[in-house]
């Protein structure tokens, strides 16, 4: 089921009672998702009108097959918002929420058939009895082919032998099930299982390759049940050999120089030109962009080559291994194409991904200058999204493809060394090289590093890390991060956005205001809001001494940057930098809402104190005392039960036992302590009490999104809780 919802506001308010198909509304009633109506027809526009205030349009959607869904919202009167939702009602999928009459459009990507609902709902209660929206959904309604789908269509063991990690056998176009054998070619190559069905999986396993050239395999699923596309599936597997057959790394420099670093991405070319590949047992492969409007040495070529790195060689048609025409290096789709076609072709024990280019961190910056996400390319002005998703998917394409995690990872580009991309990237590679602060326009230096991996083939990701670092020149920030580390760090991460939002909830908004002036920033001649981790709660815990819980969250998260940064390298500019930045905005006005796309904001409550510090609820200016620590003064007379549920969308069970009667008080705050709702105020009896909270404050509006506290006072005992609101 999806739903969409719609709310509006406007400065006219009219007093009208549901109207109904009397009204004009010929889709009434479809005031719930019991009685939402349809299905609607695919592509067919509906005209229909949110008639009161507090009225919300529910529609349906058979979607037959997996694909794409779009629904559009037009011909607004006012503020209307869109939302859509799973399959159950209430899970939400998507949303749509511009602001005054702009349209709305959700498009989500459904992975299996089902009915659908969409919601339309006025904002703050808006309405029109005489201006009708027009909405349109446009979903899959063919018969669903059964399809077999792999995860993965290849595979590169290390010489040593390897087990790789499991291969998903999945029916990608319909609910059925197929059954599926599996079946390989090689005696050295086994599979987990010999057959299954649909949901399943395997694993496969290569011995250790003791001869002196790479040997290579197929994988061959194939289904078993009639009438089923894509089969059958096959997995290629090359194994590189020991010795004189094998390369231990494999290195892939991504150097998008399509814009204005062309000059500079000729000069590290020739600094990796001027190391000893003597060993045999290092492949430096590059897929090399340039421009037509800056450097013009080197034959002033235009498009994109491919390039096996050699001592002494130029950036010439004559030492290219291919020419690819002019890519658009600014999509994940061309980063995922290079690295896998590396990967086939240069077999190697370890890979490294370096993406060559500007970077701005997670997110797209605005304007000038050209630091949008990272690898801008200037010909189609394309930008590889970290907040979008793009980033992921392509590593997981290339993840997939090579069986497993890269070994290394690594941004010769500005401002990537943040928590926010660290753990993406912890799910696609084990160790990362980033720096927190704007990077020269030259980089790094490859000659010295390059070397000394030749010298030693067997160095391991974190010390081939220590040494980009350690040969580095000039560099304002760099860092080398033990990405296995990063979940931790979450947790803890965590832990500290509601040690923080609790202090402030205290009374504490200042001291932490206070910490965050004096903590160590970046990007400050763009972006002002990257700030060091480490030392954010360093001067936190400094800032703020009364409060134990907190100084514990403070030394959990410095601890475990230690623990996951292995190697920093700073000027004296930056004496407080540890290695991990953190975005962290100044006030409401440059919270970027593309952030609620990060995978943190799923896991973690970062998002809610950053979202917390300058916004309020839609309550008036009637403020609200909180005063004790998080959880309170704990009375053995009562006990405060955890909401239900939470995050709460629609409303929140809040339940509660006294021991003796007594006059009782259950209330609700925002994070600046202002009263948002009174619950309860009145004399209670003994026992049990469920007190539903139908999340509006106490004029009667709807609040926002965000964190808030629940507080209960009887008598002298007290408590507090908090709870999530989502839209």
């Amino acid at each position: 089921t999806v739903t969409v919802a719609a709310t509006g506001q406007t400065s006219k308010t009219i007093a009208v009672s549901q109207a109904g198909a009397t009204g004009g509304d010929t889709y009434e009633p479809n005031g719930t998702v019991a009685t939402a109506y349809g299905p609607l027809v695919s592509g067919t526009t509906y005209n229909s009108y949110i008639y009161s205030a507090n009225e919300i349009d529910y529609y349906k959607l058979n979607v037959t097959m997996a694909g794409a869904i779009t629904v559009t919202l037009g011909n607004l009167p006012g503020d209307y918002d869109l939302y859509l939702y799973s399959t159950d009602g209430t899970t939400q999928l998507g949303s749509s929420t511009a602001s005054g009459t702009t349209s709305e459009s959700i498009n989500y990507s459904a992975t299996a058939a089902g009915t659908y609902y969409v919601k339309v709902i006025g904002y703050n209660g808006v309405y029109s009895t005489t201006v009708a929206y027009a909405l349109n959904a446009t979903y899959p309604t063919g018969t669903p082919t059964p399809t077999l789908a792999l995860s993965s269509s290849s595979w590169a063991p290390a010489a040593a032998g390897a087990t790789s990690s499991a291969v998903n056998v999945t029916n990608s176009g319909s609910t059925s099930v197929i059954a599926y054998t599996v079946a390989d070619d090689a005696s050295w190559l086994t599979t987990s299982a010999a057959s299954g069905s649909t949901p399943g999986s395997f694993t496969m396993t290569a011995t250790a390759n003791t001869g002196t050239t790479s040997r290579t395999a197929t994988v061959t699923v194939t289904a078993t049940t009639a009438g089923v596309a894509g089969s059958p599936k096959t997995i290629s597997v090359t194994q590189a050999a020991p010795g004189t057959g094998g390369a231990e790394w494999t290195i892939m420099v991504f150097m998008n120089a399509d814009n204005n670093l062309e000059e500079y991405g000729i000069q590290d070319f020739l600094e990796m030109a001027a190391a000893s590949y003597s060993s045999g047992k290092i492949n430096v492969i590059v897929q090399f962009d340039r421009s037509s409007s800056y450097a013009t040495t080197y034959d002033n070529w235009t498009s994109c080559k491919r390039f096996k790195i050699a001592n002494g060689m130029t950036p010439v048609a004559s030492s290219q291994l291919s020419d690819i025409g002019e890519q658009s290096m600014g999509t994940g789709a061309t980063l995922s194409t290079f690295a896998n076609w590396a990967i086939d072709n240069y077999p190697a024990n370890r890979y490294s991904l370096i993406m060559w280019d500007h970077g701005s961190g997670w997110y797209k910056g605005k304007g000038q200058p050209i630091m949008k996400d990272f690898s801008n390319d200037d010909s189609d002005g394309s930008v590889i999204g970290i907040a979008n998703g793009e980033f992921a998917t392509a590593m997981a394409a290339i993840t997939s493809h090579l069986g497993r995690k890269l070994d290394h990872i690594g941004w010769d580009a500005c401002l990537m060394g943040m928590w926010e991309v660290l753990d993406i990237s912890r799910n696609y590679a084990d160790v990362a090289n980033v720096s927190e602060e704007t990077e020269g326009a030259d980089g790094w230096y490859y000659t010295t590093w390059l070397n000394t991996l030749n010298t030693t083939p067997t160095t391991s990701a974190i010390d081939m890390g220590k040494a980009i670092i350690n040969t580095a020149i000039g560099m304002s920030t760099m860092s080398v991060v033990d990405l296995t580390q990063v979940p931790t760090l979450n947790t803890y991460v965590s832990t500290f956005a509601d040690e923080l939002m609790a202090a402030k909830a205290a009374g504490l908004s200042s001291s932490v205001s206070t910490a965050l002036t004096n903590t160590q920033k970046f990007s400050t001649s763009y972006f002002s809001y990257h700030i060091d981790l480490s030392d954010f709660a360093t001067k936190v815990k400094a800032a703020i001494t009364t409060r134990p819980t907190l100084t514990t969250a403070c030394n959990n998260v410095v601890s475990q940057v230690t623990n996951a940064v292995k190697l920093y390298k700073n000027t004296s500019s930056y004496a407080n930098a540890r290695g991990i930045a953190i975005f962290h905005n100044s006030s409401s006005s440059n919270y970027d809402t593309d952030y609620n796309s990060l995978p943190i904001c799923a896991s973690t409550h970062w998002d809610e104190y950053l979202k917390g510090q300058t916004s309020t609820s839609n309550v008036g200016a009637t403020a609200g005392t909180l005063g004790e620590t998080r959880f309170g003064s704990r009375g053995a007379a009562f006990e405060l039960a955890p909401c239900v549920p939470n995050p709460a969308r629609s409303s929140a069970m809040l339940s509660f036992q006294l021991v003796a009667p007594g006059q009782t008080a259950l209330k609700v705050y925002n994070l600046n302590g202002q009263l948002v709702k009174t619950l309860v105020d009145a004399p209670l009896g003994q026992g049990w009490h469920d007190v539903s909270w139908d999340l509006t404050d106490d004029s009667g509006k709807q609040v926002t999104a965000g964190a808030y506290f629940y507080k209960l006072e009887s008598g002298s005992a007290r408590d507090m809780k908090r709870m999530i609101v989502v839209k």
